[in-house]
């Protein structure tokens, strides 16, 4: 007779509503225990870059990454009913003539052809761009509050989704299959993982109103910019490491008016400032698997900066392991951190 329980989701934002879509729509009973206040997924810009602009170059495992992600938001769209995952072509503003000479020389190599695109083709006018500028094809920007709030009073509906508060017990354990625990930086608070080497980055984003800023492309150098309609822009993002409060600070906000008025001259208003914590871990990989020494407690976290594209992927393989035994990647699993 087949197994009942279900299994407990402990975390509704990115990581585990990711994990939620692909249990239900292959029918495994599951639950979602989460807390209603904002998650760094709802803050998150959700901007899908298949570049790296540091080094110019590809962002890690995009070729296998991109086409599922795209392939999952599509779903949830269709599930959801609503605008979910936005095409966008990102115009980077090139910061020496080493990246402009780098960007040039790899757009020939085919490995790249998909993503670095022209140089130096008509952009706006009061872009900054002593160097040049170029073209990122396939980006795409999540509309994360969308995809958020969406899942979440979806599965609502279902009765799959509660929300607790901090003074509730902890679950009953025996009543589930397996607690796969998806708590983003949370996870320092978590006594079964917070051994782990996770490094909470906090991140600040502005949104900002402006008729001088191009509406048709995001633009990048130092910050990006990113158009989400009705003249509205996401300017973003700090990086910060003292600090994992969700409080927002005055010199957050004048980096990030610095590094805008370097990008463009432009006249804009101030709208909100938000912030929020990525959970990221010392060697930049997500976090996958079972704790080696308590069975049926799992962690799927470490989604870091580049949450939105990595998701998608990372939930199937997290999936395919607890329902099909199907062995962890050994660049994402747990038992990196165990070797002896």
């Amino acid at each position: 007779m087949q197994d009942e329980k279900k299994y407990l989701i402990i975390g509704g934002g990115l990581s585990g509503l990711s994990l939620a879509l692909h249990f239900y729509e292959n029918n495994i009973p599951f639950e979602i225990l989460t807390k209603e206040e904002n998650h760094s997924s709802l803050i998150a810009a959700g901007l899908i870059n298949p570049i790296v602009f540091r080094r110019t170059t590809k962002s890690w495992e995009v070729d296998t990454l991109l086409p599922y992600a795209k392939a999952f938001y599509k779903k949830a769209e269709l599930l959801l009913q609503q605008k979910i995952w936005n095409d966008l072509v990102i115009r980077r503003s090139f910061s020496h003539q080493q990246e402009s000479d780098e960007w040039q020389k790899k757009k020939e190599k085919p490995a790249y052809s998909d993503y670095l695109g022209e140089v130096n083709t008509p952009s706006p006018e009061n872009l900054y761009q002593e160097y040049g500028t170029g073209l990122v094809k396939n980006a795409a920007w999540i509309s994360t509050k969308d995809f958020v709030l969406g899942m979440r009073d979806f599965l609502l509906a279902q009765k799959k989704l509660r929300y607790i508060t901090k003074e509730e017990a902890a679950p009953d354990r025996a009543k589930y299959k397996g607690i796969i625990y998806c708590e983003g930086y949370e996870m320092i608070h978590n006594p079964l993982f917070n051994h782990l080497p996770l490094d909470p980055t906090k991140g600040q984003i502005l949104t900002v109103k402006s008729d001088e800023i191009p509406q048709e492309e995001s633009i990048n150098r130092k910050c990006f910019v990113l158009p989400t309609g009705d003249h509205q822009f996401r300017v973003g993002a700090t990086y910060e490491w003292s600090d994992s409060s969700l409080n927002i600070t005055d010199e957050a906000k004048e980096l990030l008016e610095n590094d805008l008025k370097n990008l463009i001259t432009a006249k804009y208003e101030i709208a909100d400032q938000q912030a929020g914590v990525r959970p990221t871990v010392k060697d930049r990989r997500p976090i996958l698997g079972e704790h080696p020494d308590h069975k049926n407690n799992y962690i799927f976290n470490g989604l870091g900066t580049k949450g939105y594209l990595i998701a998608p992927l990372m939930a199937k393989w997290m999936y395919d392991f607890l329902i099909d035994g199907r062995e962890i990647p050994e660049e994402v699993t747990i038992n990196r951190f165990y070797k002896k």
